[in-house]
């Protein structure tokens, strides 16, 4: 489904603004602005995938942004390293999720919810400002440099495309997603399998960071607050079920690339942001509302199927 929506709604915002939107270089430019939260979304679908919501990944981003720039612009670790340290607290954020979740049995929802909140805390006891100069060159040319961005990008997804279809643990992944109690019965490995879906969904968020901060060619401590639910968003219009176990990760760059278009054509013809914040709920609602209604389809299909 997702594919139709996008040429749908890059022709309508094309039609309002052809200057903006019929132009190759702002088309690419538009794909490329997407990475930072394409990541968030990635990480987003691998814990639905598994059956999980994870509501911290923007700050997981935001705080291992921040974490990242403040030591690369102290050059306290040689510039090449220092692209290693969102993502390492990426994979750090994870590990505390997984280790809530599957070690101390709370909620997912509830448990990343706080972690969310200490998360932005932590990001601000970091550093309270924005970071605007003293980095690296290599730091900021992975996320604002098309030459590393795209190819890194898309190297993320296919690998994680292949290990989801191509391994066991992508199986393993599907069948704790869709019914963790039967998946258990048969020797699935499920809290295991739900602890590095964490990890990976952590991590993830960490490269956002990274790519936050080539991007902006700066860092805030705003970064990642507003990202969870468009992640959201554009992962269930992709395809990824909120009910776990379903869906495919080369649709869910679809999701992110509605989200740019829709982004940016709101851009172009200059909408309010409070009205943009109001739009953005509603996307995330019809989101939902999709997922409902590919949800019954499926079912009365199965019925018919058995009959």
């Amino acid at each position: 489904m997702i594919w139709p929506i996008d040429v749908v709604i890059y022709v309508f915002f094309a039609f309002l603004v052809p200057v903006g939107m019929v132009n190759w270089d702002m088309f690419v430019y538009m794909i490329f602005s997407a990475f930072p939260l394409g990541f968030i979304v990635l990480g987003e679908a691998i814990a639905l995938l598994s059956g999980n919501f994870d509501l911290s990944l923007g700050q997981v981003a935001g705080f291992a942004g921040m974490l990242g720039a403040l030591i690369a612009v102290q050059h306290v670790l040689p510039g090449p390293v220092t692209i290693f340290v969102p993502i390492i607290a990426g994979l750090a954020c994870g590990l505390m999720n997984a280790f809530l979740v599957t070690k101390m049995g709370l909620n997912p929802f509830l448990a990343t919810l706080g972690t969310s909140f200490a998360l932005g805390g932590a990001k601000l006891l970091v550093y309270p400002v924005s970071i605007f100069s003293g980095f690296p060159d290599i730091y900021l040319n992975i996320g604002g440099d098309y030459l590393y961005s795209f190819p890194i990008f898309l190297a993320s997804l296919g690998l994680l495309f292949l290990v989801l279809n191509k391994t066991r643990f992508g199986s393993a992944l599907y069948a704790t997603g869709s019914d963790a109690v039967a998946s258990e019965m048969v020797g699935v490995p499920t809290k295991r399998v739900t602890f590095w879906a964490f990890v990976i969904a952590g991590t993830l968020a960490g490269c956002a960071g990274l790519f936050y901060a080539g991007y902006m060619k700066s860092i805030s401590p705003l970064t990642g607050d507003d990202a969870i639910f468009p992640a959201f968003a554009a992962a269930v219009l992709g395809g990824i079920s909120l009910k776990g176990g379903r869906g495919n990760l080369l649709n869910v760059l679809g999701g992110i690339l509605c989200l740019s278009y829709i982004d940016y054509g709101l851009t172009m013809l200059a909408i309010s942001p409070y009205i943009r914040r109001v739009l953005y709920g509603v996307l995330v609602v019809a989101a939902v509302l999709i997922d409902n209604v590919r949800g019954r389809i499926r079912e009365r299909y199965m019925r018919t199927l058995r009959a």
